[in-house]
């Protein structure tokens, strides 16, 4: 009998966490101080001469509004942390980066799960430039290579 608990206990929670990840498929970006800043390109940097392992997260929330705003430093290092929490950081604990006094951010990661043969973790980064604070939402997925790429 408790054997069957278990057995029922653990795929309720499979289907919740693949119902709760069904649709994590795109990438949303809010702002905390209610701007109407219209949609603009972040200042990309030569993301090929970045090592590979961090060049993909640029596709991420980072390459949207989040990122628009960030300087190159600030962005090597945002994507910098970001696959510092995701490759090694538990659920719930908070990767910062800091640029200079007027750039700087947050990275909290949500529990990895499988995606087939790949280890995926959604996460929240939070960026703050110049007192204005922005927030977004992603999910990547890590393959063999040890490369997260973004689902977008």
């Amino acid at each position: 009998m408790v054997n069957l608990l278990e057995k029922f206990l653990t795929l309720w929670l499979s289907v919740l966490i693949l119902i709760t990840f069904a649709g994590c498929s795109t990438t949303s970006v809010g702002t905390k101080t209610g701007s109407n800043s219209s949609f603009s390109t972040p200042n990309l940097y030569p993301w090929s001469r970045l090592n590979p392992k961090y060049s993909e997260l640029a596709k991420g929330p980072l390459a949207g509004e989040l990122g628009s705003s960030l300087s190159k430093s600030a962005m090597k290092q945002a994507i910098q942390a970001e696959y510092k929490a995701l490759e090694g950081s538990r659920s719930g604990e908070i990767t910062r980066w800091e640029s200079s006094t007027t750039q700087n951010g947050k990275i909290t990661p949500f529990p990895p799960y499988q995606v087939g043969s790949s280890n995926c973790r959604r996460y929240v980064h939070s960026v703050s430039t110049d007192g204005k604070i922005s927030q977004a939402t992603g999910t990547a997925c890590r393959n063999k290579d040890g490369v997260w790429s973004p689902l977008t």
